[in-house]
């Protein structure tokens, strides 16, 4: 039966998992949840878990790391999912991982969250509908993701580092899953590819998945977002930060034959924050044999980009007197609603509805991490037409910190001028 687990390595009780002063505490040896017996090390605790268990992480008191160094994948079971009232109540359910600080029932801010350090491991979370949340991860897993998750499950409210330059993405995400309020950040340093590798060049991969609510950042030149090639390529990015910086690089970028199907990118901030090269968004169709349809731009904000949407031919529509590009017979992206400022060349969209080129910048602070959305004049009428509310901050649900308590500033963006060093 499922049960109800404690990770805590400073509880100094029975190590037995059972509540918080009893507490798994990663020493000694231990019955595990699966009624093995072995160390009691975090590793080997979250691979016991069973199918509708909860394992709560707590916080080391002095915020030291806690460490998973080898590879960790944590894969499908048969019982894993929402749990069914057709057959009495008696499946399992979903797998759950929460961190906290001092109580369970408070969600922690971002620097009081349990850090797991990953190493050269990874975390492979595919566990069906399972959920991991208010834990931090850092690690360096060479060639690929340090977090990879699949089939439906969802991370929530974590803060995900790739803390070294080597060749990998900070998260992959597939087969339905979620990244929600989470900053996902990557030291990764490689030349931008317009079609890069399908584990790394890239922050954050996503294959029939979506991202809402977070910060991504490429601090170092890849690629912010990946569309990643598959047989189905049905994604959303909502209401998110995607911050490159200052190399020739892409906020998100679509792999060449990624068979897009239903994809929307809607009320993001794309901030180029001065790259040299490179757009906000590239729709890279290759051949386009494979691509089934074509992603949707709607109220976004460009900031600094050479262009802020570049397509190739495959996803535009062709303009009337250009009789030498036969129309996609799958359909046409549409870019409607959207912002740019500072931008060279707003979108090579060839129907660009509805587009506003703004003088002023909509997010004045942002240099100092503040990425407020602020009214001003060169948004016209438009200002009564936009989705997103003047005066919010993107992603607000993740920021409940800050300076003094404030939740309008996002410390761990790095400002113009700051070092990466900083991690």
């Amino acid at each position: 039966m499922p049960g109800t687990y404690y990770y805590y390595e400073d509880a100094g009780g029975a190590n037995s998992g059972g509540s918080q002063g009893d507490a798994y505490d990663g020493t000694g040896s231990g019955t595990l949840p699966d009624a093995s017996s072995g160390t009691t090390n975090l590793k080997n605790v979250i691979t016991a878990l069973k199918s509708g268990d909860i394992l709560y992480i707590k916080r080391n008191d002095d915020g030291s790391d806690i460490s998973i160094a080898s590879t960790t994948q944590l894969t499908l079971r048969s019982t894993d999912g929402p749990t069914r009232f057709d057959d009495g109540g008696t499946s399992y359910g979903p797998t759950t991982i929460i961190g906290y600080d001092t109580d369970i029932n408070t969600i922690p801010s971002v620097d009081r969250r349990p850090q797991v350090a990953l190493g050269a491991g990874f975390l492979k979370w595919a566990r069906g509908s399972g959920l991991i949340e208010n834990v931090n991860f850092t690690g360096h897993y060479s060639g690929n993701a340090i977090l990879q998750i699949q089939t439906g499950s969802m991370i929530r409210r974590c803060r995900v580092i790739r803390n070294d330059t080597n060749a990998g993405a900070a998260i992959i995400a597939t087969s339905n899953s979620t990244i929600d309020s989470c900053e996902v950040i990557s030291l990764e340093t490689k030349t931008v590819e317009t079609n890069p590798g399908s584990n790394t060049g890239f922050v954050v991969g996503l294959t029939d998945s979506s991202i809402i609510n977070s910060v991504v950042e490429s601090v170092n030149g890849v690629s912010g977002i990946v569309a990643k090639q598959a047989d189905v390529g049905a994604i959303l990015v909502l209401n998110s930060i995607i911050k490159t910086n200052y190399f020739t690089s892409y906020g998100m970028l679509f792999q060449s034959g990624a068979y897009m199907r239903g994809t929307y990118i809607i009320g993001n901030i794309f901030d180029g924050n001065g790259v040299t090269g490179g757009a906000g968004v590239y729709l890279n169709a290759g051949d386009g044999s494979k691509n089934q349809g074509c992603p949707d731009f709607h109220n976004n904000i460009f900031l600094d980009y050479p262009t802020g949407i570049t397509a190739d031919d495959f996803f535009n529509l062709p303009i009337p007197s250009d009789t030498s590009t036969t129309p996609n017979t799958k359909g046409t992206s549409v870019s409607m609603g959207n912002f740019y400022h500072n931008c060279g060349v707003n979108s090579s969209f060839n129907r660009e509805m509805d587009g506003t080129t703004l003088d002023i910048d909509p997010v004045p602070s942002r240099n100092t991490g503040d990425y407020t959305i602020v009214r001003n004049s060169s948004f016209g009428t438009a200002a009564t037409q936009v989705q997103f509310k003047f005066g919010e901050v993107k992603g607000q649900s993740l920021f409940s910190r800050g300076v003094s308590g404030s939740n309008t500033t996002l410390p761990f963006l790095r400002v113009k001028g700051e070092n990466s060093s900083t991690f």
